[in-house]
């Protein structure tokens, strides 16, 4: 009986719900961090546990069953050689989400799916802030070094 066994639908059909978790999958194990919704990253984080979860016997078997859920061979590497043995003695929750409000598009509620215990840092954003900028213009004032040259 298959009495409330839901899956999250996404909105899709099975088809482009199937090739959509496998990209998010894929993503996130090779780049241990992605940005998505947070339907999408909740529905990607049980594929991505079961996944790691393999990961820890490094057998043939293993290999092609995870083989069947991501693209790529760098990925099924990367499942066997790093998060295997990364996360042999920890028994489960190797991912986690963390909620960064919503999105300026749409409103949507953007999340992190990222490894717990990654080596990947955190990069801020490179961009300056409004008072940086403006210190960095009243620093080097062109009519100031213009004049300065003439003298």
């Amino acid at each position: 009986m298959r009495h409330r066994k839901t899956t999250p639908k996404l909105g899709r059909k099975p088809e482009e719900r199937v090739k959509l978790l496998r990209n998010l999958v894929t993503s996130v194990i090779i780049h241990e961090r992605v940005v998505t919704s947070e339907a999408k990253a909740r529905a990607a984080r049980s594929m991505v546990e079961k996944i790691v979860t393999r990961g820890r016997t490094d057998t043939v078997h293993a290999r092609r069953m995870v083989a069947r859920h991501v693209y790529g061979a760098e990925a099924v590497r990367k499942v066997f050689n790093e998060l295997g043995p990364r996360y042999a003695q920890r028994p489960g929750g190797y991912t986690r989400l963390m909620k960064l409000g919503p999105r300026a598009g749409d409103a949507g509620e953007a999340v992190i799916i990222e490894f717990v215990d990654s080596p990947v840092a955190f990069k801020p954003s490179e961009k300056e802030s409004r008072k940086e900028k403006k210190d960095r213009r009243e620093t080097r004032s062109p009519l100031k070094e213009s004049r300065e040259q003439k003298d």
